[in-house]
C-alpha cells in the first residue's frame, strides 16, 4: 500500500464500525419495540416511514460519493495541469477528502443493513425506530463533512496555501528526523569493507519511500550484525540489484523481517526524504515559468518557501550515515546526502528557466542571499556562489533594458556581500537525510 495515499483505508475502516454499529442499533429496537408506543410523537414512525428515510438515504448518500469523487477529479486535473502530477499525493493524502468519501459510504452501508431489517405486512410489522434515526443524525455529520470538505479543497487549490502545506509537511519530516538523529552513530559516510557480506536483492523496481530504522537496529542488535542500506530514502532501486548488505547470513525469517523495513513504491514521499519538499517547490516554480502558464509571481512565492526551507534544514544538521543500538554498537549504515546536492537541486533547474525573467533572476539571487547567513560548510557556500554567478551571467546576458541589468548587478552585490561575510568550515558536510 502506498504511503497515506490510498482512498479505500479510511472508508474501509468506516464501514466495518458502522456495521457493528447497526448490529447494535437493531438489536437495541428489537428490545425496545414494544415500549415506542410511549416515544413523543415526533420519534415515531411505521414501518412505511422507516423504509422510506432508510432508502432515501442509502440513494442520496451514494449519488453524494459520486459528486465529491468527481469534484476531486477535477481538482486533481487542474492541479496536475498547473502544479505538477506529483502535486496530486498531496490531495489524495488529505484527511477531509478520505473523510468526505468514507462517511457517505458509512451512511450507504448501514441504511442498507437497516434496511433489509424492516418488515411491513400482516402483524409483525418491525420498525427500527433508534436505528432510522441514528441514519439521520449520520447523514447530518456526513452533510457537515461534505462542507468542510468543500471548503478545504477550495483553499488547498490555492497556490499561498499549497506551498504553505508543503513547509507543513517538512517541519513534520524534520521533527522526525530529529527523533532518529538521537539514534546517530555517526553523521558522516562511513567506508565500510562489505567483502563477504551477504547482499540483499531487490524483487521489484520503486522509490524507497521509508526505511523503520528502530526496527532495523533492533534485528542488528538480535543477531549482532550491521545492515548495510545502499539506498536512502528517495532513492530509486532498481529490480535485481542490491538494495542491502549484512554482515553475516541471516535466517529466512530475519530476512523477511529486514525487507519489510524497506517500504518501496511508485513515487517519493516527506515522511524521511526531506529533499523531496525541495523538489516540490522546484516543479510548481517550473510550471509557473513556462510559457503555457507565464506565472512569474508563483515561481518567485515557491523561491521564497525554496529559502525558508533551506534555511531551516541548514540549521537543523540531522543528516545521519550510521545509527547504533541502546548499547552504543553500529548497527544501521545509510549513505548521506550532502547540503551542497540539495542547494544544486534548488536552483538550478529555475536557475535555467528564469534567464529571461529579470525579476525571478533577482528573486534566485535574493534567495541565495538571505540562505547564505545560516550555511557554514565550505562546500555548500560554494556552491551557493557558483550558483548566484551563474544567474547572473545568464540574466545579464538576456536582459534587454539597461535598469533590469543595473537591478541584476545590485542583487548579485547583496548576495555577494552576504557570502563574503560567512566564516565556512573545513569540516565534512552533515548531510540533511539518511
Amino acid at each position: 500500500m502506498e504511503l497515506g495515499t490510498s482512498l479505500l483505508v479510511l472508508p474501509f475502516r468506516l464501514t466495518t464500525q458502522v456495521v457493528v454499529l447497526a448490529i447494535v442499533t437493531i438489536g437495541l429496537d428489537n428490545l425496545l419495540q414494544d415500549h415506542y408506543d410511549h416515544l413523543p410523537r415526533w420519534l415515531r414512525m411505521s414501518a412505511d416511514d422507516a423504509k422510506t428515510i432508510l432508502a432515501t438515504l442509502a440513494g442520496g448518500s451514494i449519488t453524494v460519493v459520486a459528486l465529491v469523487v468527481s469534484l476531486m477529479m477535477v481538482v486533481l486535473s487542474l492541479v496536475a495541469a498547473n502544479f505538477g502530477p506529483r502535486i496530486i499525493l498531496n490531495f489524495v493524502r488529505r484527511r477531509t477528502t478520505k473523510l468526505a468519501i468514507g462517511s457517505f459510504v458509512a451512511v450507504f452501508v448501514y441504511s442498507l443493513v437497516t434496511l433489509a431489517t424492516v418488515f411491513s405486512g400482516g402483524k409483525d410489522n418491525f420498525a427500527p425506530v433508534i436505528s432510522t434515526w441514528t441514519a439521520v443524525l449520520m447523514v447530518l455529520l456526513a452533510t457537515a463533512l461534505l462542507v468542510v470538505f468543500v471548503q478545504d479543497i477550495s483553499s488547498s487549490i490555492q497556490v499561498g496555501n499549497m506551498l504553505t502545506d508543503i513547509s507543513t509537511d517538512l517541519d513534520a519530516a524534520i521533527v522526525h528526523q530529529r527523533r532518529l538523529s538521537q539514534r546517530a552513530f555517526a553523521t558522516s559516510n562511513i567506508e565500510l569493507d562489505t567483502t563477504g557480506w551477504h547482499v540483499l536483492y531487490a524483487t521489484e523496481a520503486g522509490y524507497v519511500q521509508q526505511v523503520d530504522f528502530e526496527s532495523l537496529i533492533e534485528l542488528g542488535r538480535r543477531n549482532a550484525c550491521v545492515v548495510h542500506l545502499l539506498y536512502r530514502p528517495g532513492g530509486f532501486v532498481l529490480a535485481g540489484r542490491p538494495v542491502a548488505e549484512v554482515s553475516l547470513q541471516l535466517s529466512a525469517e530475519e530476512e523477511r523481517k529486514l525487507r519489510r523495513c524497506i517500504v518501496r513504491g511508485a513515487h517519493r514521499t516527506m515522511e524521511q526524504d526531506l529533499e523531496y519538499a525541495i523538489a516540490e517547490y522546484v516543479e510548481i516554480a517550473l510550471r509557473a515559468l513556462s510559457p503555457a502558464v507565464n506565472d512569474p509571481a508563483t515561481a518567485i512565492s515557491c523561491l521564497d518557501w525554496i529559502a525558508d526551507s533551506l534555511v531551516a534544514l541548514a540549521a537543523e544538521p540531522i543528516g545521519v550515515a550510521a545509527f547504533a543500538d541502546s548499547e552504543g554498537a553500529m548497527r544501521v549504515v545509510v549513505p548521506s546526502n550532502s547540503f551542497r546536492r540539495v542547494i544544486a537541486a534548488a536552483f538550478n533547474e529555475i536557475r535555467q528557466q528564469a534567464d529571461t525573467s529579470p525579476a525571478v533572476a533577482i528573486r534566485v539571487m535574493s534567495a541565495i542571499e538571505r540562505v547564505a547567513p545560516s550555511v557554514v560548510e565550505s562546500r555548500a557556500l560554494d556552491e551557493l556562489r557558483s550558483q548566484l554567478d551563474a544567474m547572473f551571467a545568464t540574466s545579464q546576458a538576456a536582459a534587454k533594458a539597461q535598469r533590469d541589468r543595473d537591478d541584476l548587478a545590485a542583487a548579485h552585490a547583496r548576495a555577494s556581500a552576504a557570502l563574503d561575510s560567512v566564516t565556512p568550515t573545513d569540516g565534512e558536510p552533515s548531510g540533511i537525510a539518511p
